[in-house]
């Protein structure tokens, strides 16, 4: 199976994934066109988009009801009042709002999700020449989760490990970096995976072999 070539994967709507905070971050890019299309057609440089991926395991049930909305039937469709959402300063604010469901396999039952977020495809966008690339959209969207954070302080934490969520002061940073939660360290012992264990006991080890010495 062939790739797409450049300017075949241009014209479609590519997408990646990234982390901020425990929260998940889609970046798009989609529209581009270069003029050729059709008679008359004009080049357009396509249109940036950012997501934040919320979980309603990372919430409190008062925050939760803070940002889960509820349908709004209109003559057209269903939609959300993102506007009564929290100011998570959006770039131009927010211009898309969906909620979803997935699984708690800890505690076998389904949680609420919600995927929102914005474009950059606004006039003063065009008029500025839509000079935002990559980086500059990836810039604002952990600034949008670093907003969520200041605005909901009392976050619950994920295991990296199990994606356990609990208080985060059940936590502890391993030696490969992750996030885990204090119950599975004997787990962890026995299967010889050393490198999920605590950071710290390891520091503390390697200073007494030190002091041994």
């Amino acid at each position: 199976m062939s790739t797409p070539n450049y300017k075949t994967l241009l014209r479609g709507c590519t997408t990646w994934r990234e982390e901020h905070r425990q929260v998940a971050i889609t970046l798009s890019h989609h529209g581009y066109r270069d003029g050729t299309e059709y008679p008359g057609a004009e080049r357009e440089p396509g249109t940036w988009c950012y997501y934040l991926h919320l979980t309603e395991q990372m919430f409190r049930p008062a925050d939760w009801a803070k940002l889960w909305l509820p349908e709004v039937v209109r003559d057209w469709g269903v939609s959300h009042d993102y506007y009564s959402l929290p100011d998570l300063d959006f770039h131009g604010g927010c211009t898309f709002y969906e909620t979803g469901t997935g699984w708690d396999k800890t505690n076998k039952r389904k949680v609420g999700m919600i995927k929102v977020g914005c474009d950059y495809n606004h006039l003063w966008d065009r008029e500025s020449g839509y000079w935002q690339d990559y980086e500059a959209v990836l810039r604002d969207a952990k600034h949008s989760v670093d907003v969520l954070c200041t605005t909901f302080p009392d976050r619950l934490t994920r295991c990296g490990y199990s994606h356990l969520w609990d208080e985060s002061s059940e936590f502890y940073t391993a030696i490969n970096g992750a996030t885990v939660h204090r119950s599975h360290i004997e787990e962890l012992r026995e299967q010889g995976w050393d490198k999920w264990l605590p950071a710290a006991d390891a520091l503390i080890a390697a200073s007494k072999e030190a002091d041994h010495d």
